[in-house]
């Protein structure tokens, strides 16, 4: 049998190896970038705690009272 022979024989097994998701490869992505994403998640957080802090409270309150 040819290699061509054998995709057309069974296509599903070509078909589940490029579907799969390579995790290791993923995870390796992440590790070397670990730097960009601790620096980002810093200053996210330094913003998001000077929006809360800095922010003037506004409470406002309605209510509707019917006899």
């Amino acid at each position: 049998m040819t290699n061509t022979e054998e995709r057309n024989v069974n296509p599903q097994a070509t078909q589940q190896v490029e579907d799969e998701i390579d995790l290791i490869a993923i995870a390796k992505t992440l590790w070397t970038g670990r730097k960009t994403i601790l620096i980002a998640t810093g200053i996210g957080a330094v913003l998001g705690l000077l929006v809360a802090l800095l922010t003037p409270k506004e409470f406002t309150v309605k209510t509707v009272l019917v006899p």
